[in-house]
């Protein structure tokens, strides 16, 4: 578990790293957004439900800025008594409090994810647009929904112990295949299993460390399983329906490992994916202290 003393450094080490400096009263701001105490729950939220969009309030804020900005120019005349020359006051640059990723609507813009990987001591930054949403801290949802058969998500997860010989009945018992700590053993691990197909790993740098990609293909039937969820490892989502794809990537972030999957469907529209990748090659990581 996180303390209130870890959360402080774990943003103040994000800050320092990054293009942006707060001040204190700004990142005071911001770790009042962030609880202290991750509860482990049981993962994946309800269907989604609808919203009314942030647009408007955008525009609005959008507008009183160019408001502002013509109240500022100052109109003088020069001694000669030529035309008036306008002359524009500085306007302050509103500091912006990064948003925490937790749960409901996100803003369109850069999240912040903390308390990441098994010492919770990881935070990652990601650029979202309209339209997605986070949940436990730990993934940002498609708003449109997250299931069959055209849904998405994006997650920064964890293995627990290891995983589910029998993924289907994962959630009525513990992990009973060990999986260590590094990269290799985890991608070994899904490559050994037959629950599910898995790509060949391939290496891959994402947030500024490497690692290895590997595509799962989940089977057809899930509705089965137990409390119908399909779990490939303790401390993973479960299956979001039949045929669920996820893109899978193992990450050594200075000799942690760090996991991160992106999910969706054969049905998830071209443009969706698109938007989706984006928001994975946003990801920025930092190994914190």
């Amino acid at each position: 578990m996180s303390s209130d003393r870890d959360v402080t450094r774990i943003v103040r080490s994000w800050l320092d790293e990054g293009v942006t400096a707060l001040p204190d009263r700004v990142l005071d701001s911001v770790l009042d957004q962030v609880p202290t105490t991750r509860q482990r729950r049981a993962w994946w939220p309800a269907r989604r439900i609808p919203f009314v969009s942030n647009t408007l309030k955008i525009a609005l804020a959008a507008a009183a800025v160019v408001v502002l900005a013509f109240i500022g120019i100052g109109v003088l005349r020069d001694n000669t008594g030529g035309p008036p020359t306008a002359t524009a006051t500085p306007v302050p640059t509103p500091t912006v409090t990064p948003q925490i990723l937790s749960d409901g609507p996100l803003e369109a813009g850069t999240v912040v994810a903390v308390g990441l990987g098994p010492s919770q001591s990881m935070s990652a930054t990601l650029t979202v647009p309209e339209g997605w949403e986070g949940f436990d801290g730990r993934c940002v949802l498609a708003i449109s929904g997250t299931e069959a058969p055209d849904g998405m998500a994006i997650c920064f997860l964890e293995v627990d112990t290891g995983l589910y010989s029998d993924p289907c009945h994962g959630s009525s018992g513990p992990a009973d295949v060990p999986v260590g700590p590094t990269v290799d053993d985890f991608v070994n691990a899904l490559a050994e299993q037959t629950a599910y197909q898995a790509t060949a790993p391939t290496d891959v740098t994402l947030g500024g460390y490497s690692g290895k990609r590997m595509d799962l293909q989940l089977p057809s039937e899930v509705a089965s399983c137990d409390n119908g969820a399909f779990t490939p490892w303790d401390g993973s989502i479960y299956a979001q329906g039949p045929d669920n794809r996820w893109q899978v990537w193992i990450l050594d972030v200075e000799g942690e490992r760090m996991i991160i999957v992106s999910q969706n469907f054969a049905g998830t529209p071209s443009e969706d994916l698109a938007e989706q990748q984006a928001i994975v090659d946003s990801i920025q990581i930092s190994p914190g202290t």
